[in-house]
């Protein structure tokens, strides 16, 4: 069998760090989404956590926007919860380009060079060039819509 040759690729400190402050932040924001619909039907938390754990958040989302037509009827409430939920679908898309995308050294020190798919965007597969400032802003975005939601979540009488 012949040998193979490796390059050990050593993503800078900071990026790492950032990078694993978006996937604990977003585990927030999974839990929160799966609260909420345990909530739109009037279901046991602790019997909706079996079922939330192998559904995707995104699959959730999707449920919980359908549900908040049917359970709320003021439009400015309506109003105010699609936009925090297109923020999180947002969030979300972001987090997970980062999270599967393909990473190597970048130009310059402190980058990185992530190929990233997104189905919803004209060019599908993307290079981008990626700092740690840029991971950090992503991560202030999901700490946002996780508290906004958690905010939504005790206005609504739900334990969290």
């Amino acid at each position: 069998m012949g040998s193979s040759e490796s390059i050990k690729f050593e993503l800078h400190r900071d990026m790492r760090l950032a990078l694993g402050d978006i996937v604990i932040a977003w585990s927030r924001v999974e839990a929160l989404i799966a609260e909420f619909l345990s909530f739109l039907l009037k279901a046991d938390p602790g019997s909706m956590y079996v079922l939330n754990q192998d559904i995707a958040s995104g699959t959730q989302m999707k449920w919980v926007k359908i549900l908040v037509q049917d359970r709320f009827t003021n439009q400015n409430t309506r109003d105010n919860l699609k936009i925090l939920f297109d923020r999180i679908d947002t969030a979300r898309g972001e987090r997970n380009a980062y999270v599967h995308g393909i990473w190597t050294p970048g130009s310059e020190s402190g980058t990185a060079c992530v190929q990233t798919i997104k189905m919803d965007r004209s060019e599908i597969v993307r290079e981008e060039l990626v700092t740690a400032p840029d991971l950090n802003d992503l991560f202030s975005e999901i700490e946002a819509v996780s508290d906004e939601l958690y905010a939504v979540l005790k206005a609504l009488g739900v334990s969290c």
